[in-house]
This record gives structure tokens, C-alpha cells and sequence, in this order.
């Protein structure tokens, strides 16, 4: 089967690998407890498009919690199916925009997550 990707070199099982982060996460494949997750209020849904926000604003979150993040690379394996972007460079630079804005605000508990705060 052929394929266009650039990571087939993770499409590696190798569990014995553990290794801290040196990238943030991604929009997929992460896991974080439960606990961790409410303490920050969840995803903020401020952020309307893919690019840069919801996964980078979470990171960021959950880092300031005091979370230390792991990577599972080589020790779980997920396929995605490929499809085009569906966002483009203004819907990158909004989101870049709103993140900066809510970092600079220092806020880790969101304001429009699980829990919807009426007084921002």
C-alpha cells in the first residue's frame, strides 16, 4: 500500500521506549487523567477552527497546572486517515491571536468549558 506520509517511521511498535516530551501535543492521540482535565475546565470552546488553538491552549493549561507530559511514540500505534486541511492562514492567524490573548490573561481554568462562567 502506498502512502504520502512523512511519519512512517512511527508506525513502529517498540513499548519499551519511554521518553518525555520535546514537542507539544497534538489534537489526537493523548490521554490525561480525569482530575487534571476538570481542574483546567476541559477544552476552551472559544476556538472555532483547527490550526492553532484548542489543542495548543490546552497544552499550555494543563502545563501551567503543573501536569508533565510523556510521550507514547513507538508504544502505541494509531493510523489516521488523510484528508485535506480545513483551515486556512487566517483561521491560523486568529487563533494565534486568541491564544496569546488568553496566555497573556494567565487564566488556566477556562472560561468556556466544561463548566460555562457567565462573569469573564
Amino acid at each position: 500500500m502506498k502512502s504520502d506520509s512523512k511519519r512512517l517511521k512511527y508506525g513502529l511498535y517498540l513499548p519499551f521506549i519511554r521518553q518525555e516530551r520535546e514537542k507539544g501535543i497534538w489534537g489526537h492521540n493523548w490521554c490525561v487523567a480525569k482530575d487534571k482535565l476538570l481542574a483546567v475546565n476541559g477544552f476552551d470552546e472559544d476556538y472555532q477552527t483547527a490550526g492553532v488553538g484548542e489543542d495548543v491552549d490546552i497544552e499550555w493549561r494543563l502545563l501551567a497546572s503543573g501536569l508533565k507530559l510523556y510521550s507514547i511514540r513507538f508504544a502505541a500505534i494509531q493510523y489516521h486517515l488523510h484528508h485535506s486541511e480545513n483551515y486556512n492562514q487566517t483561521a491560523i492567524q486568529t487563533g494565534m491571536v486568541q491564544l496569546e490573548t488568553k496566555q497573556r490573561a494567565g487564566n488556566i481554568v477556562c472560561w468556556n468549558g466544561l463548566v460555562k462562567y457567565e462573569n469573564r
